[in-house]
């Protein structure tokens, strides 16, 4: 099921997973993070990515897309913000996945 009469042509669950996913990620990022300060800010963007899995049927696609660029953003401040290889690369690579999300979701407008 799409969100077509608001303008927005990707799936509904896949959206809703997206979002529930990148909230799982920020909290394991929070738990990995360097200092309190980092750690209370990738919280902050766990709580923001599940509010907009909440919000999704009530969004726009400009606030859609909005969203995904915030997601992508704080896949790289995570990356950035964390010690471990490995998970700097996995999160360098949700944020290519989520501009490609973003991407795909433009095309249709």
């Amino acid at each position: 099921m799409t969100f077509a009469s608001q303008g927005i042509f990707l799936p509904k669950n896949q959206l809703k997973q997206l979002f529930e996913n990148a909230a799982k990620t920020f909290k394991w990022v929070a738990k990995h993070a360097r200092g309190q300060v980092l750690t209370q800010q990738f919280n902050d963007k766990a709580f923001v990515m599940q509010g907009f899995a909440n919000t999704l049927d009530h969004m726009d696609k400009a606030t859609l897309l909005d969203a995904l660029e915030n997601m992508r953003h704080a896949y790289y401040e995570a990356a950035d913000n964390i010690a471990d290889e490995k998970a700097t690369y996995r999160l360098l690579k949700l944020a290519l996945q989520t501009h490609d999300f973003a991407q795909k979701e433009r095309r249709h407008g």
